[in-house]
């Protein structure tokens, strides 16, 4: 039995590093000329940990939002084709803020565990990859789970005496996943790329439990080239052969779209429960912004060598020290790679150098130009906080911090917060202003018959009207009790 399948929702770009130099457009036009009605970009997420930022795996956290405004400007180009956007990630629980603030870009997130990060594989590998797979389905996030058998890869990396235990707990562990996604009636994907290089995936006895247990499927081109779209429906019917299931398998049908999909089965709700149990309002840091990245970077270097806005302001505006950077750079690079070999020991070697510095530590990619504007646009926000009396280094680094944020994010609640924090900060030094304080901040009258045209004038004047009065009643009280003795 053939099973034609008009969609594709596990495409992979350029940014992901391991999908050849293709652009997006490549994709479109190949979906369009194979006759599919939607095609999906689901290319690797970036993450926020230096221990996830992989060249070769992920795109960098700057990447993302070029790659999110691409594929919706392919969207506006091309109406006769369904295109979205989305992202294939791992369930993460040091990631969860960024996977949070991923999903709430982007129209679905397939999740694509592929394994736990274990130095040792062990005979419980596949129960464990198993709970994490089924916890985050019940997260909410993703949309589609895919190569859900892919542990089975690691059934090579157990020891031949735990191969057996292995086995069973493989079985286990395909009845949970499947299980689960036919509870929460999330699709479980046949991953064609398994098929095409002959992996452990995906697995005959997997599909068996899953045709048993009624849960949806669809297959994922995991196209990493154009070509791949190309060759995506002969390769489903290969497959199809293959896996002898066919008649048994409950497949998704051709007007399945992830976005639809997720209303009409509660995915929003279990997500807003997971935000909630996490209690995230609103995320530490803003991955699209290559700017506020940057900005806050360069802040934190500062914010050690500076006593107050004046001297945060002399750094930013210094312009003589191109070599400095130059050599800042330099170093930089050295004490990333030096970190990166302790995750990725021998494969370091084979990493692009380019991508390396592009990717992994975004910073570095960095010119000098771009270095100055930056920093020329932090200091004319420090100089607006010295216009509002600002002038405490941490302060003062908070208002840059938050200016930036609200004037870069599109999270309409995370703006009106961070609004309401800059208005705090500025009310703040207005009545320390008004009432004086430690930090020398000038008090002002409401007359302006005693309004002094500086700090030193003012309070010299006061020192001397206060005194003048003082003697005045010393003298008078004197001069009275003279009166009274010449009296008596």
């Amino acid at each position: 039995m053939n099973e034609k399948q008009n969609f594709s929702y596990h495409t992979h770009t350029n940014r992901c590093g391991h999908a050849g130099s293709y652009v997006d457009k490549d994709y479109v036009d190949a979906a369009r000329k194979v006759g599919l009605t939607s095609l999906g970009f689901s290319c690797h997420a970036p993450y926020n940990s230096l221990k996830y930022q992989n060249a070769i795996s992920n795109m960098s956290l700057l990447e993302a939002g070029d790659y999110i405004r691409s594929i919706k400007e392919l969207k506006e180009a091309y109406t006769d084709l369904d295109i979205i956007v989305g992202f294939e990630a791992d369930f993460l629980p040091e990631e969860f803020e960024t996977l949070i603030e991923l999903r709430d870009e982007v129209d679905y997130m397939i999740l694509g565990q592929h394994d736990l990060g274990v130095t040792s594989v062990k005979a419980d590998y596949p129960i464990s990859y198993a709970e994490n797979v089924c916890a985050a389905m019940e997260s909410g996030i993703f949309d589609m789970v895919a190569h859900p058998d892919i542990f089975l890869m690691k059934r090579d990396a157990v020891g031949i005496s735990e191969k057996e235990e292995f086995d069973k707990n493989a079985t286990t562990a395909m009845r949970m996943i499947c299980d689960k996604a036919r509870d929460l009636e999330i699709p479980l994907e046949i991953n064609i790329r398994g098929f095409k290089k002959n992996k452990a995936y995906p697995s005959r006895e997997f599909f068996k439990i899953c045709a048993s247990s009624g849960a949806k499927v669809c297959f994922g081109c995991d196209a990493h080239s154009p070509q791949d779209i190309y060759t995506f429906q002969d390769n489903i019917n290969d497959c199809l052969a293959y896996l002898d299931l066919s008649s048994n398998l409950s497949f998704l049908r051709n007007s399945y779209d992830p976005v639809n999909y997720r209303m009409d089965h509660g995915f929003d709700k279990l997500y807003s429960k997971f935000k909630s149990d996490v209690r995230i309002e609103g995320s530490s840091y803003r991955i699209f912004t290559a700017k506020f990245y940057e900005a806050k970077r360069v802040l934190s270097e500062l914010i050690g060598m500076c006593h107050d806005a004046d001297d945060l302001l002399a750094f930013l505006r210094d312009t003589s020290k191109e070599q400095c950077t130059i050599n800042r750079i330099d170093n930089d690079y050295k004490s990333v790679k030096n970190n990166l070999s302790t995750y990725y020991g021998d494969k370091l070697d084979s990493f692009n150098t380019t991508r390396l510095f592009e990717k992994v530590y975004p910073s570095l990619a960095n010119t000098f130009e771009k270095r100055k504007k930056l920093n020329e646009e932090i200091a004319d926000l420090v100089v607006e906080s010295k216009k509002h009396n600002i002038t405490d280094i941490n302060d003062c680094v908070k208002f840059v911090l938050y200016k930036l944020e609200a004037t870069n994010t599109r999270n309409g609640q995370k703006q009106v917060e961070l609004n309401s924090e800059i208005n705090k900060l500025i009310d703040a030094y207005t009545v320390e202003l008004e009432g004086g304080n430690e930090k020398g901040a000038k008090k002002t009258l409401s007359s302006p018959w005693f309004k002094a045209s500086t700090e030193e004038e003012f309070n010299g004047f006061t020192n001397i009207a206060i005194v003048g009065l003082v003697v005045s009643f010393i003298i008078g009280f004197g001069i009275g009790i003279a009166y009274i003795l010449m009296g008596l």
